[in-house]
This record gives structure tokens, sequence and C-alpha cells, in this order.
């Protein structure tokens, strides 16, 4: 599903939810600020080309979000993971792969780097990823994390 542009206007939305979909970057309001959707509370479905640190500031109020894609579309946006960052509200993040036995699993495995964790995740959820045990080295380090 690629939802029209229109949807950065809905001030009110307060939840996104689809198996997947492409949502564009959020329009410039001013300088180098986005427009903002400040009520949005839940996004689930959301496409790793989407992932970018444009679009983090435009949702920069979200509690829980869901990265949904197959094994490829990981691999086509290696950075996806990297944005998370500017999430600083996220609570709940769920990691979704499709395809578990795509081919290029093997050499990329969704798990952003130790620094782009937002600082207040507290559930991680990681389906279809077959994450390797020396990546549980940065997983183990989020402060608040209580639930994996």
């Amino acid at each position: 599903i690629h939802l029209p542009d229109g949807t950065w206007k809905m001030s009110q939305l307060r939840h996104l939810h689809s198996s997947s979909f492409y949502l564009c970057s959020p329009p410039k309001i001013s300088g180098n600020k986005y427009r903002v959707l400040e009520n949005l509370q839940s996004v689930h479905g959301l496409r790793p080309v989407c992932c970018t640190k444009e679009m983090f500031e435009g949702i920069k109020k979200v509690k829980k979000l869901g990265i949904c894609g197959k094994s490829n579309h990981f691999y086509d946006a290696p950075e996806c993971l990297d944005y998370l960052t500017y999430l600083p509200e996220l609570e709940k993040l769920k990691i979704l792969l499709y395809d578990p036995y795509g081919s290029d699993l093997l050499h990329k495995q969704p798990v952003p780097c130790m620094g782009s964790f937002p600082p207040n995740l507290k559930k991680l959820t990681l389906q279809g990823t077959h994450l390797l045990w020396s990546k549980l080295t940065i997983i183990s380090k989020l402060p608040k994390l209580e639930v994996l």
C-alpha cells in the first residue's frame, strides 16, 4: 500500500496500522524542520525503505513501531534501523521479516547498531530474523528493556 501525501495533514491521527505500507517523508515546513504528526502513538507495517531520519522526525512522538518487510527490503535499505534514535519516546519496537529464509538473510540481519536504539525501549520483538547469538550483546546493553 502506498499512502497518499495527505496523510501528513491528518493531525489527529493516533494509530496507523497495515500489513505493509509505504509513506513518503514528511514535508518540510521551514528550514530543516519537518511536519510532525504530534498525536501519532503507534505505527505498524512501515516498510524499511521509509525508515529515514526525516520520517522518524515526522513521527517522533510514536511509542509503538512495527517495521515489516522481506529480507531484500532490509537489504535494499541497510541503514533503515540506524535512525531509530530519532524516536526518543519509542517504547515498543517490532521487526518482522516475512521471508525468514530469504537468500540474502545470512548477509544482512535487521538489527540496529548499539547507538541507534531509542533510549526508552522497553519491549523488542524480532520475528523471522534468525538473529545470531553474537547480536544479543548489543541487545543486552539496552538499559530499560523488559521484554525480548
